[in-house]
């Protein structure tokens, strides 16, 4: 008994750590409100590298369409979609002179297809500014000035934008918020400024804007050419050459959809996942073990203490606070992109679902069978 008390004494410990970590990536990813006026606005190049994209491509180049930046041009290159992606993009880029579609080269050795997509449109690029933006996502008509000035007036190299999660179903909403989540949960956003940590540095790969000058310093897409989270490999590669790296919000600036039907959600979870265990199956190991005590295990407790022996009413408080505050810690988290109350109180549900990905990633990693990303297997190097 006096084991079980310490137990849940540590976790609520270091819950409330966590949550202080969650309070000051909050208090620092906020949304942008530099606005530095149309006549001072540098140019953009928007860079989208399109697979498969025939659901989000037409929404997502009406919302770039009707930008207010006076001074952009927007460059989709296809990896050898199999749907009608290239013919819906054709249509808009047809009536838009800032557009320009290409079919992308077959994939170089030592590359994988998405880096390899934006490194191909960078090349052609014109713009002082590079904005890499995924096809689902899908701006507000100010986002693009917003995103622009704050780089800018932030001398930043990398300035990367949080878009809020568009979502449909249970299980997709109980389960796409912890992407997020895990970022605001143990990244020290803080350490981006610190000079000594190399690490510490994050670029939200859906919707990353890079000075071009500072792109060529870091050997462009290069920096991540094998990598699934390219944005982190390219904000490291920046950070190394003494680059500023700024994260912003923008829940009220862009939407993302998230993977799709559980199936899909699952297998692009996975993959995010995937990456990370393939840095450290140890570290994986461990990441899995803390959400699984400070999310799940409380969850268990509650559940089997009233069936045994010598069951307390008391013994139910040290779970119930736990869970509560984890409960309290998702929604402060990432409650503004997309999170509901009552997608929230599924938390250990989610937990635990999102425990069984990390061991699925490790286990492909272990296995080397590579994971599978728009119909291709990758192999990590």
């Amino acid at each position: 008994m006096e084991y079980a008390s310490f137990l849940d004494l540590l976790l609520i410990v270091l819950t409330v750590l966590l949550f202080v970590n969650v309070i000051m990536n909050k208090m620092r990813i906020k949304e942008p409100e530099e606005n530095l006026g149309r006549d001072a606005l540098p140019s953009v190049s928007v860079l989208i590298p399109t697979r498969n994209e025939a659901k989000n491509i037409k929404a997502c180049l009406n919302a770039l369409a009707a930008q207010d930046h006076p001074r952009f041009e927007v460059i989709v290159v296809d990896d050898a979609s199999t749907d009608k992606t290239l013919q819906l993009a054709n249509e808009i880029a047809s009536r838009n002179d800032r557009f320009r579609l290409a079919r992308g080269r077959e994939i170089a050795p030592h590359w994988i297809g998405k880096p390899y997509a934006s490194f191909q449109a960078a090349q052609v690029s014109r713009g002082k500014y590079l904005l890499f933006m995924d096809a689902d996502v899908v701006l507000n008509r100010k986002a693009l000035s917003m995103m622009v000035s704050a780089a800018k007036k932030r001398s930043a190299g990398i300035v990367s934008m949080i878009p809020f999660q568009t979502k449909e179903g249970f299980i997709e909403g109980i389960l796409a918020p912890f992407k997020y989540f895990h970022l605001f949960l143990l990244f020290p956003s803080y350490a981006m400024d610190w000079p000594w940590e190399p690490l510490a540095a994050y670029a939200h790969g859906q919707c990353m804007m890079i000075e071009r000058e500072a792109y060529k310093k870091i050997g462009g897409h290069s920096s991540g050419s094998e990598s699934i989270r390219e944005g982190v490999a390219l904000a490291r590669a920046m950070k190394k050459k003494g680059g500023k790296i700024r994260l912003l919000s923008g829940a009220s600036l862009a939407k993302a959809k998230v993977h799709g039907k559980p199936p899909e959600l699952w297998e692009g979870l996975t993959r995010y996942l995937y990456s990370m265990a393939n840095r450290s199956i140890i570290a994986s190991m461990l990441l899995a073990l803390l959400y699984f005590a400070i999310f799940v295990y409380p969850a268990i407790k509650i559940l089997v203490l009233p069936f045994t022996a010598d069951f307390s009413g008391l013994q139910l408080i040290a779970p119930i606070v736990q869970i509560l505050l984890g409960i309290i810690m998702f929604v402060t988290a990432v409650g503004n992109f997309g999170l509901t109350f009552g997608e929230a109180i599924f938390l250990p549900l989610g937990a635990l679902i999102w425990v069984g990905m990390f061991i699925r990633a490790m286990l492909v990693v272990m296995s080397k069978q590579g994971i599978v990303w728009k119909d291709r297997t990758i192999h990590l190097s």
